[in-house]
């Protein structure tokens, strides 16, 4: 399965509350550290050039970064 991630610190600037997730997701880092999460930001539109994209984001806070996105969905859709 393929994911998104977006920063926690960036998650009041999209102005929507997180859902839970029930079970959640067990997502291991680069360190080989695993963190638990429980909540995800469902219908986000993502525009790339001039394509938009629905993509749910797992708000993470470990690392640095401000969203990293999971292109396999994302080439899925454009490919039909």
């Amino acid at each position: 399965e393929d994911f998104s991630f977006i920063s926690t610190d960036f998650v009041p600037l999209l102005n929507v509350k997180p859902s839970t997730l029930r079970p959640g997701y067990v997502i291991e880092v680069a360190n080989g550290k695993k963190v638990e999460t429980d909540m995800i930001i469902c219908g986000c539109i993502l525009e790339l050039g001039d394509s938009l994209f629905t993509i749910d984001l797992i708000p993470f806070g470990h690392g640095s970064f401000d969203i990293i996105v999971g292109m396999i969905g994302c080439l899925d859709i454009r490919l039909r």
